[in-house]
């Protein structure tokens, strides 16, 4: 079942150049396998402050999507304030999972 906040019909999404460049080549594993190394480093790092295993993995996974999005959108707009934004949120959401 869809979110409430999530449109019932999606719409385009976008793709970075970057997304183009990775393909289905031989760049897409490299790419893969940092973003996997660093959801791995985080949940274990969230788990070692407090954080519950499953919750760990999932705002792993969150932290970075959302820092991939926010640097395509400092790029894009030439601005600092996706970044503002965005760690106000991050810093809100790990300090939430961690307190004990």
């Amino acid at each position: 079942m869809a979110e409430p906040w999530m449109p019932r019909e999606p719409r385009r999404t976008p793709v970075r150049p970057a997304d183009r460049a990775l393909g289905s080549g031989a760049l897409r594993h490299p790419a893969v396998r940092r973003a996997t190394r660093w959801e791995a480093l985080l949940a274990d790092s969230l788990r070692a402050h407090g954080a519950e295993p499953g919750q760990a993995a999932q705002l792993a996974t969150l932290v970075v999507a959302a820092v991939e999005g926010m640097v395509a959108m400092c790029r894009a707009k030439r601005s600092t304030e996706p970044l503002d934004r965005t760690a106000g949120q991050l810093r809100a959401l790990v300090a939430a999972a961690t307190a004990k």
